[in-house]
C-alpha cells in the first residue's frame, strides 16, 4: 500500500498540518489539536510503503522530534526528492512537478507562502485556511504525479 505524506509547519517549525493520502484513507489532513502521535498511528494506514519528497531530511525528522514517532521504522520509506535524480529529473518538488506535466491551482506558492497562510489563518482568515489545505493537497498530488511518471 502508498501512503503519500507532506507536512506544513509554523515560522517557529512547529507542526501544523499533517497530510496524507492512501487508498483506503484518501486524503486525510490533521491539524491543531488533532496533531497527536496517538491520533496519528490511528489515522496512518498499519502498514505500506510512504512516500515523500524531501521527507527523509524534513518531514520525517519533524514527525519524529516533535511527535516522537519514527515513521522511517515502522514503514519502508522512499523520498523522491533523491529518487529523481536518478531519473534525470532534478530540483524541488515544484520544479520537478513542472517537468512532468503536473499543474497546481496553488501555482507559484511555496513552503514560505504556506506559513504566510498559516499565520493569517489564525488571525481569522478563513480563505487563506482553504488555500493552505489546498497547498499541502496539492503537493501530495504532487508526489502521486511524481512517482507515477517514474513508474516506480
Amino acid at each position: 500500500m502508498e501512503i503519500y505524506l507532506d507536512i506544513e509547519t509554523s515560522w517557529q517549525r512547529e507542526i501544523t498540518l499533517i497530510g496524507f493520502w492512501s487508498k483506503p484513507t484518501g486524503l486525510v489532513q490533521l491539524m491543531n489539536e488533532q496533531i497527536t502521535a496517538s491520533n496519528l498511528i490511528k489515522c496512518l494506514p498499519s502498514y505500506g510503503n510512504i512516500f515523500t519528497f524531501n521527507g527523509h531530511s524534513f518531514d520525517l525528522s519533524v514527525i519524529k522530534n516533535q511527535l516522537g514517532i519514527d515513521l522511517r521504522s515502522k514503514f519502508e520509506s522512499f523520498d523522491l526528492r533523491w529518487i529523481c535524480p536518478k531519473y534525470g529529473l532534478k530540483g524541488g518538488q515544484k520544479i520537478v512537478e513542472k517537468l512532468i506535466g503536473f499543474n497546481r491551482e496553488t501555482e507559484g506558492l511555496n513552503g514560505q507562502d504556506a506559513m504566510k497562510l498559516w499565520s493569517k489563518y489564525l488571525k481569522g482568515d478563513l480563505t487563506a485556511l482553504k488555500t493552505f489545505l489546498q497547498y499541502n493537497a496539492e503537493d501530495i498530488q504532487g508526489m502521486i504525479a511524481i512517482k507515477k511518471y517514474l513508474n516506480l
